[in-house]
């Protein structure tokens, strides 16, 4: 069975990843893009090939194009509600 997860799901765990994984992020000059790619990749040995796939394809089609370019220090609510 496929694995189901919004984006704003998504998003919404990022945060209690940072912590987790001990992950420095240098918020007031990485985008959210540049964050969610290296997110990508620490997470790639941890997760399912399935799961990492659809992450993968989520960020991509619905995250980078449209607030990926988006500094961590500058994304608001209404930039992620608009995904």
């Amino acid at each position: 069975m496929p694995i189901q997860i919004t984006v704003s799901k998504l998003i919404e765990l990022l945060p209690k990843t940072r912590p987790d994984l001990g992950v420095f992020i240098e918020s007031s000059r990485q985008t959210l893009k540049e964050h969610l790619s290296n997110w990508l990749k620490m997470i790639r040995t941890r997760v399912a090939e399935q799961t990492y796939n659809s992450y993968e394809t989520l960020l991509r089609v619905h995250i980078h194009g449209r607030i990926g370019q988006i500094r961590l220090s500058e994304i608001k609510i209404h930039d992620v509600q608009k995904v």
